[in-house]
């Protein structure tokens, strides 16, 4: 694994050279939000 990918893997998570990653997954929330959809007013009825 020497692709210029795993090296760059190895160097962001401060791996000794000699580590071969097989595996990366990335967790946490992104730092930007969706706006909402639209509701579809067919489909809320509001119980008061």
């Amino acid at each position: 694994m020497r692709t210029p990918e795993a090296k760059e893997v190895i160097a962001q998570l401060n791996l000794p050279e000699n580590f071969a990653p097989l595996y990366t997954i990335s967790v946490g929330y992104p730092n930007e939000w969706p706006d909402a959809k639209p509701r579809d007013k067919a489909k809320v009825q509001v119980i008061k």
